[in-house]
């Protein structure tokens, strides 16, 4: 008998039901965004394709750990690879632990749960700071930790999205 694959054991293989559930990201229905307009590109030759990845647009991947924040990395690393496209440089590394700290005004609730549209509602007002400046935490505890955000230092904002 061919195997086409290897099991083996990772950091939640022994995780309660419970625990999985923490990680199952936001239990509330998703809202209907309805204030999106149609992107209408100027008179640019686009090409048919891109690899983003090949082209070093995308940062590598990150672990959420024990914190169902999945929507703030997503958002994150959107962010991260929209401004190194806009630019021509490589993915800066900001703060997902910022969203999940700071963003619930906007609806996010940290590990419980969030979306990544509201995330760039914050980062439309709040400026996101680097990562090394305000480090991921909820990984490790599973808490949202208090906002500690100072936007002075932040390095990325959202003008606005589609």
């Amino acid at each position: 008998m061919s195997h086409t694959h290897r099991l083996g054991h990772n950091q939640i293989s022994d995780f309660t039901k419970e625990e999985l559930a923490k990680l199952s990201g936001l239990n509330i229905q998703k809202p209907t965004h309805t204030d999106a307009t149609t992107f209408v590109p100027g008179k640019v030759d686009l090409p048919l394709s891109v690899n983003w990845v090949d082209a070093g647009k995308v940062g590598p991947i990150k672990d959420q750990g024990q914190c169902g924040s999945c929507w703030a990395f997503s958002a994150t690393a959107t962010v991260e690879s929209s401004i190194a496209i806009d630019n021509g440089t490589t993915p800066g590394n900001y703060s997902e632990q910022q969203l999940v700290s700071c963003s619930s005004a906007y609806g996010n609730l940290g590990c419980s749960g969030g979306w990544y549209f509201w995330a760039w509602d914050y980062l439309e007002v709040n400026a996101q700071e680097n990562g090394a400046d305000y480090f991921y935490t909820s990984g490790t505890t599973g808490l949202n930790g208090n906002c500690y955000a100072d936007t002075s230092r932040g390095v990325a904002k959202v003008s606005n999205y589609v």
